[in-house]
């Protein structure tokens, strides 16, 4: 998360490397430790924004913002009838990971560290209940804009 801002007592910003340091903070107080993501490249996602914590004295206390890098997926995708997906669904990586759910009108949110691969849509048991995506981002994305992507694409069974 390069270029976010830390504030405690004082503003830092993490370096490249994805270190910053709180200062101000209290001993034996709750300090609150927030992160803002302004100044951040569009291809990391901050599940964590808050952290509290209570040091002692002279102490380093170390904190983890939970991240997640990759491109910024958005998928428009309809069933092989030209339905919308259920709404609800889930999302599954390669690697049979949940990695998101459908929205309303078929929309699909997804963060994805790979450049091309299938995306797997689940609403129940049965085999008919069940599609994929395939994607490639070549033709859509380069390093240096690192933006979200918008596909439309058809979940075929």
């Amino acid at each position: 998360a390069q270029g976010a801002t830390v504030t405690s007592g004082g503003t830092t910003h993490i370096d490249s490397r994805g270190y910053a340091i709180a200062t101000g903070l209290a001993p034996y107080r709750i300090n609150d430790v927030t992160l803002d993501p302004t100044g951040t490249s569009m291809d990391v996602e901050l599940k964590t924004t808050r952290l509290l914590t209570a040091p002692r004295a002279g102490a380093v206390v170390p904190l983890a913002f939970e991240t997640e890098s990759g491109v910024a997926l958005l998928i428009h995708a309809v069933d092989s009838a030209g339905r919308t997906l259920p709404l609800g669904a889930d999302i599954f990586d390669n690697n049979q990971n949940l990695i998101g759910m459908v929205g309303q009108g078929g929309q699909i949110f997804v963060r994805t560290g790979e450049r091309h691969g299938i995306i797997q849509v689940r609403w129940g048991k049965d085999k008919s209940q069940n599609c994929h995506i395939s994607y490639n981002l070549s033709d859509f994305y380069s390093e240096k804009e690192k933006a979200l992507v918008t596909l439309s694409s058809i979940c075929k069974n």
